[in-house]
């Protein structure tokens, strides 16, 4: 299989990869990771490259463009959607701190873009989840589904440092230029 070279390809690819993530995901459930196959699969495909420029040999996809291929790898596998959403950044936080700048060289808005940007993600999968798993009723509690898998895995993201009120309220205080109260994690180590 040929280098995805585009946004457009790498998407496609990840389309085509969703039906065999599903039919995998009861043994990823059961890892409790990606079997290194399914990683070539997702590598080969363009997923861990679509945050780079292409002065580093990405396709230089803007966060839009990325946020469809983790969906698309979503609808098979919410792990493999996950491990590709890590791979996310902002261009302009990987153009300034890949040119020898630190976190300081940019602007209070680009430091609270990421962190906030996971907090929504999070937070709105998880509302999805718990909403269609209030719209199943009764089955969802009766009958094995993947609904069960899925709210716990969108509830343990939540729980993750990255999903927590403190980062919303961190950003808030820090856009206002007051102080934030867990400046890691808009990268303050100061």
């Amino acid at each position: 299989m040929a280098v995805a070279e585009t946004g457009e390809e790498i998407l496609a690819r990840a389309q085509e990869l969703a039906p065999r993530l599903r039919e995998r995901s009861e043994e990823i459930e059961r890892l409790r990771r990606l079997p290194e196959d399914v990683v070539a699969m997702m590598r080969d495909a363009g997923v861990f490259r679509m945050g780079f420029g292409r002065d580093r040999g990405g396709p230089e996809m803007t966060s839009e463009q990325q946020t469809r291929v983790v969906e698309a790898l979503a609808h098979g596998d919410a792990s493999a959607g996950w491990c590709a959403m890590i791979g996310m950044s902002p261009r302009r936080q990987w153009d300034v701190l890949s040119a020898g700048g630190t976190m300081e060289d940019l602007t209070p808005h680009e430091r609270a873009a990421l962190p906030l940007s996971r907090l929504h993600a999070f937070r709105t999968a998880r509302s999805i989840v718990t909403r269609l798993y209030d719209l199943v009723q009764t089955a969802s509690i009766y009958r094995p589904s993947p609904l069960d898998r899925w709210l716990r895995d969108t509830t343990t993201m939540c729980r993750h440092v990255v999903a927590q009120d403190r980062i919303l309220q961190t950003a808030g205080a820090y856009l206002l230029g007051g102080a934030p109260a867990f400046p890691l994690a808009l990268g303050i180590t100061r």
